[in-house]
């Protein structure tokens, strides 16, 4: 995250110290993530001057707010987190919060939820942390992209948005499929940048029937703004 360098390496290194049995796994996944160390330090220290992250502006500065995502690698939710002026909260499948993977996760502001639940638990979780005034992260398209094109949007991110009136900021992130797809083991070296879009917001919600098919509508436009960043980075 913004200002705090190093966190995950020194949360990494304090979880093998502490997982005994499990240590040589963490230093397996650590080791995997290596050839990106430098890369995400520079995205952290020179990405208010670079360009590497654009749109920062468009982030609002307190309340709640929801971050609508694209999602094709396990390091979206880093990438994120780093490129964020705030710290973000996120859902994660409850199967990640065992060793030795648990203490990392649980300093990673993720929250858990069983990929036996239905949505609508999620949603009411992600609800909760709105009233907190939280920021949350959600990856609309469900699950990883296989090809890193950007998927269809689930309509909960729209139901959630319009029953609690919070912002929803669509961001999209390049170069994350290029360096850790769903069929590699390990991350590889690439080239990486994130960008904010302007929020829709409560006045936009106003203008949709507060039923499934508003709430589709809110999704299709959230989908459509990921989409308009994803050409953006092509420029």
């Amino acid at each position: 995250y913004p200002r705090h360098r190093g966190l995950l390496q020194a949360q990494i290194e304090a979880l093998s110290a502490a997982c005994g049995t499990h240590r040589a796994a963490v230093h397996e996944v650590w080791q995997g993530l290596q050839p990106l160390r430098a890369q995400l330090a520079a995205l952290d220290r020179l990405s208010w001057e670079t360009g590497q992250v654009q749109g920062r502006e468009n982030f609002p500065r307190r309340g709640p707010v929801l971050v609508a995502c694209s999602h094709a690698s396990f390091l979206d939710p880093i990438i994120a987190g780093m490129a964020s002026p705030r710290i973000l909260c996120y859902l994660a499948r409850d199967t990640l919060f065992r060793p030795p993977l648990k203490w990392l996760i649980n300093h990673l502001f993720a929250y858990p939820i069983s990929r036996d639940s239905s949505d609508l638990r999620a949603l009411r979780t992600a609800e909760e942390l709105l009233k907190k005034d939280q920021v949350v992260l959600l990856f609309p398209e469900g699950t990883r992209s296989p090809d890193g094109r950007i998927g269809s949007f689930k309509p909960g991110i729209g139901m959630l948005a319009a029953r609690t009136g919070t912002p929803a900021i669509p961001v999209y992130i390049k170069g994350t499929f290029d360096s850790w797809p769903r069929t590699r083991s390990f991350p590889r070296p690439a080239r990486l940048k994130v960008f904010f879009g302007p929020p829709l917001t409560a006045v936009d919600y106003e203008r949709v029937s507060k039923n499934s098919v508003g709430y589709r509508q809110i999704a299709e436009e959230l989908e459509k703004r990921v989409k308009r960043l994803e050409n953006q980075s092509a420029l």
